[in-house]
């Protein structure tokens, strides 16, 4: 068995050198980055880059050093925004392009353009609720968890229980 993480540079290296590490930041901390309201009506498209777009050649150019060679500046991001809503994210695209520079500590995003469009919400996963464990078993998981004090962390653990011993 080898460990995933071998293979993972090589996969990563092609898709860093494409898009960047943005892309994938902006994909996972949107909402935390736009905050909900801006969330709500808009989605993400895509990132496109100038040539040269590294700041490694940037950097080069100006005498610092590179932080990495994947830190691509000066994007372009694509999103979509909900019917209606077009004018009033407009309006907060500066706002946007200084949040999304600020996560990430450099010029990584200079224009933000909007095209019009139906937002699909993506849908909640369902929860699945386990099955009460018998009474021998939930006596046993009280005797190990009896030294634990707080109460959050002993029904999280009581849950996490329940999953493995219920297959």
């Amino acid at each position: 068995m080898k460990a995933v993480g071998k293979h993972f540079s090589k996969v990563a290296e092609k898709a860093y050198a494409r898009h960047g590490v943005v892309w994938a930041g902006l994909l996972a901390d949107w909402p935390g980055i736009v905050g909900s309201p801006l969330c709500d009506i808009c989605s993400l498209e895509k990132v496109s880059w100038p040539r040269h777009s590294t700041a490694q050649t940037t950097n080069q150019a100006l005498d610092v050093p590179p932080r990495s060679k994947h830190q691509k500046i000066g994007g372009t991001l694509l999103i979509k925004v909900a019917y209606g809503h077009a004018l009033e994210v407009q309006h907060t695209v500066p706002q946007i392009i200084d949040r999304i520079n600020a996560y990430y500590g450099y010029g990584a995003i200079t224009q933000i353009k909007i095209i019009q469009g139906k937002i699909e919400k993506p849908s909640t996963p369902q929860r699945h609720i386990l099955p009460p464990l018998d009474p021998v078993r939930s006596r046993q998981l009280d005797d190990q968890m009896g030294d634990i004090e707080n109460d959050g962390l002993k029904e999280a653990l009581r849950n996490l229980a329940k999953g493995v011993l219920a297959n």
